[in-house]
């Protein structure tokens, strides 16, 4: 039966060596450590694919970086996937392939970069006069803060402090005018993937609502003055 002093006894030979663990445990049938010429030791897991009937060995980590206690109790978890009748290895190699897609989903998830260009494309396309101050804006002032920021993560506190930053230098009338930018911004974006003319150019931000909607304006900083002159 494997030991620590025994494996770290272990001394390299021309070829690849094997040593069983011979215990008594019923889940450590298979188990062992190996030594290549270089020395390296790691510790493995033999059985037979309930899945596909192939002979395998799986690796359960190389020594000192991973224990004996610990390879042993990795042992005898996949010992009873494979009772259950799943190959540890298929086992791990979905898990992984589950996680590549889940970040090649969220990779493709539009951020706030991309949806301020779309709808200055969109003003742009328009033939809309405040395509050039809705871009000077956002590129000044929002991309630096949330552009790269997934535009379904941004909430309604996140408007409310990039406004904030405006009504603390006294530019409320500016405050509003980028409330409605953005409003603007977030409702084309909702909108955009029942348009047949942007159907195939828009991202998919995965937007569920407008988080400006729920933001204040600057009340009574935008009334009209009193004429001087008849």
């Amino acid at each position: 039966m494997l030991t620590d002093k025994s494996v770290k006894a272990l001394q390299p030979g021309r070829t690849l060596k094997r040593i069983r663990d011979d215990s008594k445990d019923p889940l450590l049938v298979g188990f062992g450590v190996q030594i290549t010429p270089k020395g390296t030791k790691a510790f493995f897991l033999q059985f037979t694919s309930p899945e596909t009937g192939v002979r395998r060995y799986h690796n359960l980590g190389t020594y000192p970086g991973v224990s004996l206690a610990v390879a042993r109790e990795a042992a005898r978890k996949a010992r009873k996937l494979i009772q259950q009748g799943t190959d540890p290895m298929e086992q791990a190699e979905r898990v992984k392939a589950a996680e590549r897609a889940r970040e090649a989903e969220e990779a493709s998830i539009g951020t706030m970069k991309q949806l301020c260009e779309l709808y200055v494309q969109f003003l742009k396309e328009g033939g809309k006069r405040s395509a050039g101050e809705v871009e000077r804006v956002f590129t000044r002032d929002i991309l630096p803060v949330l552009g790269e920021k997934k535009a379904r993560d941004v909430t309604d506190d996140d408007i409310s402090d990039v406004l904030a930053s405006y009504a603390e230098r006294g530019a409320l009338v500016l405050a509003n005018r980028v409330r409605s930018y953005l409003g603007s911004a977030f409702n084309f974006a909702l909108k955009a993937k029942s348009d047949p003319r942007w159907r195939k150019r828009v991202t998919d931000f995965r937007l569920i609502g407008n988080p400006v909607l729920v933001t204040q304006r600057m009340a009574d900083v935008e009334r009209p003055r009193d004429r001087a002159l008849s």
